[in-house]
């Protein structure tokens, strides 16, 4: 019979994380890794990138602590070819003594972990990936190559935004004002760099940034060395603006956030000393659609204004979510008091929900009719809900969490309080990162 290496190959390669952290905590047989996002195939919105800090996940049977295992990617459409090395790290094996107890004995360089041991090292080098393609994996060894399976790194484009994009981009706190990516020749310097951004900057593009809808089919260096299509750039780089994840480089892409921490202090203040001067309700509406942030907790995907529900009524707001779920909003003034004494709604926001309960209804009844009404099909929206603002949060905490019980289907009423404190708690976030 042939031994167990005749039997088992030495390498799997199980996909792309992405992340992968080792938990130490406690006794070390408890020790354990979480990985997080693991796949063969990795969806991204720009090409090229970096895959630095990009982690692929490895099994490797009997490895030698310290030993580097070779990879060879090889694209299938393009014939792009890339090697990674990675090094196998210390490990740690466990066993049961004679009195139960379980023990550990780190493994120094050049010991063998017996079996398999999985690894998720992130790449320390930079290599670009210029083109989407499915890549085959093979383990390199010094006279021949062996296939591990395949890597697909897919290419997802952004239809150009919208004013109804913009405004919803504009009430993530976390958004992005302007993302830039740069690449270079290593060979003749010659380069190209272009930024995506909520708005054209005259600034940028006198230094040299292209908008990237402007870019053209093809860009080659002087030298030839250099040469890639920026159609994922033109199609894909503004994808970054709203979720704010490079997809790997930093000497390729850097961002400029929307708001400087002061700046949302600021609004917050704002905010607060509107809702303190008993404004009306238009006030109120106007303040929002100029301050789009304060509605960061619906997390928006569009946000429409004044849009007719059929010939029967106009929405104050119209929210598409990330959830896919059509949220109509009606505004009330802040100071509207929302509950009685007695514990009950009061007629006045009860009265709101009834109403947006009447456009419920005829989204219910023409649905396909209604939704061309604010320009949407019957495929970008699951669900069509609700959503009544209203009044301030009860100072009483009893009042309060009695109207948090309060139970209305498909609406879901906030108080002004709920929106400023939303935005005032991301704020908070980003102090402590």
């Amino acid at each position: 019979m042939s031994d167990d290496s005749t039997l088992t190959p030495q390498v799997a390669f199980l996909g792309m994380c992405d992340r992968a952290s080792d938990v130490t905590e406690g006794h070390p047989a408890f020790w354990h890794t979480n990985i997080l996002g693991l796949s063969t195939s990795k969806v991204f919105h720009v090409f090229p990138f970096s895959l630095k800090g990009h982690r692929p996940f490895l099994a490797i049977y009997n490895p030698v602590i310290g030993e580097t295992i070779s990879l060879g990617f090889r694209g299938k459409r393009t014939k792009r070819f890339f090697d990674l090395k990675l090094t196998a790290s210390e490990g740690e094996t466990y066993a049961i003594d004679e009195r139960g107890t379980v023990v550990s004995k780190k493994l120094s360089s050049g010991a063998t972990f017996p079996g398999w041991r999985h690894f998720a090292a992130p790449i320390e080098v930079d290599i670009v990936v210029l083109d989407p393609d499915t890549y085959d994996v093979l383990h390199i060894l010094p006279d021949d190559e062996a296939y591990l399976g395949s890597l697909e790194l897919a290419h997802a484009p952004v239809q150009p935004y919208t004013a109804e994009d913009l405004t919803a981009l504009r009430s993530d706190p976390l958004a992005l004002k302007f993302v830039r990516a740069s690449y270079s020749c290593n060979q003749c310097g010659a380069g190209l760099k272009t930024y995506a951004g909520i708005e054209k900057s005259e600034r940028l593009e006198s230094d040299g940034w292209v908008w990237n809808l402007d870019l053209h089919e093809d860009f080659r260096c002087a030298c030839g060395k250099l040469e890639f299509s920026p159609k994922y750039l033109r199609t894909g780089l503004h994808g970054l603006l709203r979720c704010r994840l490079m997809p790997g480089g930093k000497d390729i892409f850097d961002s400029v956030r929307l708001y400087e921490r002061s700046v949302l202090e600021q609004k917050c203040r704002e905010f607060l000393k509107l809702l303190d001067s008993d404004p009306v309700e238009q006030e109120c509406q106007d303040f929002l659609e100029k301050n789009p942030l304060f509605f960061s907790l619906f997390q928006a995907e569009k946000i429409l204004v004044k849009k007719p529900v059929l010939s029967y009524y106009v929405v104050d707001f119209a929210i598409l979510n990330q959830r896919r779920e059509l949220l109509l909003v009606e505004i009330e003034r802040p100071g509207l008091p929302l509950l009685r004494k007695d514990g009950g709604l009061r007629s006045e926001p009860q009265h709101a929900l009834d109403q947006v309960r009447h456009w419920l209804q005829k989204f219910d009844d023409h649905r396909a009719a209604a939704l061309g009404c604010f320009g949407l099909t019957l495929e970008e929206v699951a669900k069509v809900k609700g959503v009544v603002i209203a009044g301030r949060t009860p100072p009483d905490d009893i009042q309060n969490r009695y109207l948090r019980s309060l139970d209305f289907g498909d609406i879901d009423l906030y108080t002004f309080d709920d929106l400023d404190k939303a935005t005032a708690d991301i704020v908070r976030h980003i102090a402590t990162v």
